[in-house]
């Protein structure tokens, strides 16, 4: 005989309640008394439990009315044992093509918990993608850091998308700046993060492009807000491709890269390949610094295997989440408040020979115009000393550089150089 599932039996259940209200009554109350077992299941015999953060980042919350009582971290949290029996992950929602609209409101489904420890306590607040434990407190879960990122959640794009035309990429092959319309109107790579801050300053930029005279929309976001684990990944791959890029003002954070890839950095700038290369064994791995003294003292792990690219990128986190600490950004994409423009798409096909200066110098007086008095603007490797012959190549009909972009920063909360 074949099983009824649950949902079949409640289904079935309810039907024989002629009263709507009786039925929705009965319905409610055997949710609550799953959810209310399957929570008992959770914790019996268990002191803690694993959860992993799912909102983008931890906000600081005064649990007292007397403002002078610590502060303490509320994020949405996941609770691994919980909730996975409940309901799909937001990573699930991902691989069945939910749309970031759709795992938006899932991740929004899941509690808000606070910290165990006070703010002050915890060096970085945790990000999406953190693994935390889960202690009940006088019967209130609260967590609390512990090793380890999901990056199938850290990479998850949660983002809004579009511009004046909602949605208007969807389906269609990224322009890139290729496709001229007269239509003021932007896009967005499909693992781009966007927050209403850019987003506010796309509609406004695209609208001031065109009164400017531009035509050629859409123009193509390529990168918005950045985890931690994406800068890393950025950084490493972008000089693994091409030493001479780095437009950053961190030294310590270069010197980890340079030398990580197998680079030394000379007295005079100049860059020297060593020997060595990624792939070494017995590697010193940066795992962050002892703060117990009135210096910061680095500390290092010797490791008996070969040291990957991935320990590369996890010894920039660590340096990147210790900059954050200390009031420091290596980039301004860290803190929601820079975005990438591909300006690939400005060609001697697009603009004609002649306009391709003109039409990239134009996008980049026109992002400065609209984000204002904190704002900067720079198109990379294009722009600055290092690219003089390049730029002459581009403004006489050469294609550009692979990932030529123009970089907005529409705000500076943080130091950009340590």
């Amino acid at each position: 005989m074949r099983k009824m599932s649950i949902t079949n039996s409640v289904t079935a259940a309810a039907e024989f309640l002629t009263d709507s209200l009786s039925a929705f009554k009965f319905r409610s109350n055997l949710i609550d008394e799953t959810i209310e077992r399957t929570l008992a299941d959770a914790i019996r015999d268990r002191t803690t439990l694993e959860g992993i953060v799912v909102s983008e980042n931890a906000q600081k919350t005064n649990l007292a009315a007397d403002q002078a009582e610590d502060v303490f971290l509320a994020a949405k949290v996941r609770i691994s044992a919980i909730h996975d029996k409940m309901f799909p992950s937001p990573v699930q929602f991902a691989k069945m093509n939910k749309g970031p609209a759709k795992i938006r409101q899932l991740i929004d489904a899941h509690p808000v918990l606070y910290s165990k420890d006070a703010s002050k306590e915890i060096a970085t607040s945790p990000r999406r993608g953190q693994r935390v434990s889960i202690e009940f407190i006088d019967g209130v879960p609260r967590w609390s850091v512990i090793s380890g990122v999901d990056r199938d959640y850290s990479r998850l794009n949660i983002s809004s998308v579009g511009g004046v035309a909602q949605n208007a990429h969807k389906n269609q092959r990224p322009s890139l700046l290729g496709d001229s319309s007269s239509t003021p109107q932007w896009q967005a790579g499909s693992a781009v993060i966007l927050n209403p801050q850019i987003e506010s300053f796309l509609n406004q930029y695209i609208q001031d492009l065109a009164a400017a005279g531009f035509t050629t929309f859409p123009i193509f976001v390529t990168s918005g807000v950045r985890t931690p684990e994406k800068q890393a990944s950025i950084m490493v791959t972008n000089v693994s491709n091409n030493q001479n890029w780095w437009p950053y003002g961190s030294k310590k954070l270069r010197t980890v890269i340079f030398d990580g890839l197998g680079y030394k950095l000379n007295t005079d700038g100049t860059i020297a390949k060593k020997n060595s290369k990624v792939g070494r064994s017995g590697q010193n791995k940066f795992i962050g610094y002892n703060t117990s003294g009135p210096t910061p003292v680095a500390q290092y792990e010797k490791l008996s295997r070969v040291f990957t690219r991935q320990d590369l990128e996890d010894e920039v986190v660590t340096q990147i989440n210790a900059n954050l600490a200390g009031g420091f950004a290596v980039s301004s994409h860290l803190t929601g408040q820079a975005l990438d423009i591909s300006t690939k798409g400005i060609n001697k096909d697009s603009v004609g020979i002649g306009n391709i200066a003109s039409t990239l110098s134009l996008m980049k007086d026109t992002a400065l115009a609209t984000s204002g008095t904190n704002g900067s603007a720079i198109i990379e490797l294009y722009e600055g000393s290092k690219w003089t012959e390049q730029k002459n190549k581009r403004d006489n009909g050469s294609p550009a550089l692979s990932f030529e972009h123009l970089h907005i920063r529409i705000g500076n909360s943080y130091s950009v150089s340590d």
